[in-house]
């Protein structure tokens, strides 16, 4: 999503990911050369200081196309994994700027 910057949001851009599973999670983000690009856990705060997991089974989180680093990230394709109770899953997707 584009959207209007703000103050608690000050790049207005962000990927959400769907059909997270209940309870603790940790989804990992990842360059296609395999660098660590971004860690987010289901405890974490997002900019807009709502919590990832606002209840057990919302099954959404939001990432802010920052890296750990704190710099935008710039187009192109990366891989992520969730880790959980229920096991391990992977994917991809393109950031397209």
């Amino acid at each position: 999503w584009d959207l209007t910057p703000s103050a608690a949001d000050p790049t207005g851009a962000h990927i959400d990911f769907f059909n997270m599973p209940p309870g603790q999670w940790t989804l990992r983000i990842y360059t296609l050369s395999g660098d660590l690009v971004q860690t987010l856990r289901w405890d974490d705060i997002q900019v807009n200081g709502k919590p990832q997991q606002e209840t057990p089974t919302d099954g959404q989180a939001t990432w802010n196309l920052l890296s750990r680093n704190g710099q935008d990230v710039t187009s192109g394709i990366y891989l992520f994994s969730v880790e959980s109770d229920l096991g391990t899953s992977q994917g991809k997707f393109v950031v397209i700027r």
